[in-house]
């Protein structure tokens, strides 16, 4: 039994799928049943649960063999580090409690960093403390940049008719498709070749630029020449918040920008790094120009 937590998200989903095209006995967990339905249709077994509960996420990691571990994104609080604190809190409690032997944890580049980047600060006490829990075998995962992040900026691209980010437009960066991530990591739960605690980096096929990036936005959406624009760390600010998010997970966003600029979200040294499949351009098509689409019907 492979237990895939935030199996409604992006990652988790193609984590799950993954496995149950491999044959596996898969338990899918979310916060909403009808999400999950789906995954029960293609043959897995589903658990109502949040992961920030420990004794509900003890019960549901009973008697399986391995699991998939994140920080479910959850943009609705106030105190996202809080948030992240307390879910760490409870995880790893859960999986200390239940015995398992096995897990694959969603990281992020730049977790080897105990301070200045952000949201991944939550992710390297993660790591930390799954390295403590005795016979536990972890392969944590430190993805780089997600290229779903970019929907936050449909309505930028909309209605600003530019694509901006606090990033130099011809700085490389690793962007990867988030559903890449849950099926590399679907592959490394069936085999569960990993031993106490190993990392891998995943980017995808190559490195890429923002001003390319706009590029194939503005021609997948048919808006050739699409500017890009380098914004200040303020500007970045306020636009994320014009966009809906709340103050305090901007402020950490910032911050990860930071640490980008400071050279922190790197693969840390003598850790291997795997390119996956799916370039940008691919995504601009599949899932970006889709939103964009829906966004200006709406």
């Amino acid at each position: 039994m492979i237990v895939v937590f935030g199996a409604t998200g992006r990652t988790g989903g193609a984590a799950a799928r993954c496995l149950l095209e491999l044959g596996e006995e898969v338990r899918v967990v979310g916060r909403n049943r009808d999400r999950l339905q789906p995954l029960v249709d293609q043959g897995a077994e589903a658990v109502v649960a949040d992961l920030g509960d420990d004794r509900a996420a003890e019960r549901v990691l009973a008697g399986a063999e391995a699991a998939y571990l994140l920080i479910p994104s959850n943009a609705d609080v106030d105190d996202f580090r809080g948030y992240q604190r307390k879910l760490v809190r409870a995880a790893t409690t859960a999986v200390d409690r239940s015995g398992i032997g096995n897990v694959v944890l969603l990281s992020s580049l730049g977790a080897h960093h105990s301070a200045r980047t952000g949201p991944v600060v939550a992710l390297h006490t993660f790591e930390k403390e799954l390295r403590k829990i005795p016979k536990l075998n972890v392969l944590s995962l430190r993805a780089g940049h997600f290229m779903e992040n970019l929907l936050m900026s449909v309505r930028m691209v909309r209605e600003g008719d530019f694509l901006g980010a606090p990033v130099p437009p011809e700085a490389p960066m690793g962007l990867i498709a988030a559903a890449d991530i849950g099926r590399y990591a679907a592959l490394r739960l069936a085999a569960l070749d990993f031993s106490r605690f190993e990392v891998v980096n995943l980017i995808g096929p190559d490195l890429t630029t923002m001003a390319d990036v706009a590029r194939t936005i503005g021609d997948v959406i048919r808006r050739p020449g699409l500017p890009y624009m380098q914004l200040s760390y303020a500007d970045a600010l306020d636009g994320m918040i014009w966009t809906g998010l709340k103050p305090k997970l901007a402020a950490l966003w910032i911050e990860l920008y930071q640490a980008d600029d400071r050279g922190l979200l790197r693969p840390e040294e003598g850790t291997p790094v795997v390119n996956t499949e799916t370039d940008f351009e691919e995504f601009a098509k599949t899932t970006f120009a889709p939103a964009y689409r829906q966004g200006a019907a709406a």
